[in-house]
């Protein structure tokens, strides 16, 4: 049911709502994928790339049918802010 309600949030672009709701979600199920990776989607969406990667590897862990591509293209986001807060290289997360 908390899973439905942040994916309804998330349709009508309620990011934080959802994200409370995924977060609630997974304090009854803390070893499904699917939540994980629902929550890293949301978070990616608002920016928390830091959060979203985290929760995009749970997802990886505990549901092997999770794309990495996500994964990937969080990581690239956050080293793309660090370049242009930090005006040079790339680090590696």
């Amino acid at each position: 049911m908390l899973v439905l309600l942040g994916n309804l949030y998330n349709i009508l672009g309620q990011y934080l709502e959802a994200c409370a709701a995924y977060q609630s979600a997974l304090a009854v199920a803390p070893e499904d994928g699917e939540i994980y990776y629902n929550l890293a989607c949301t978070q990616d969406k608002l920016g928390q790339l830091e959060e979203a990667i985290d929760n995009y590897r749970k997802a990886r862990k505990y549901n092997s049918n999770i794309p990495d591509t996500n994964l990937r293209n969080a990581v690239a986001k956050l080293m793309a802010q660090r370049v242009k807060k930090g005006g040079g290289k790339p680090t590696s997360s």
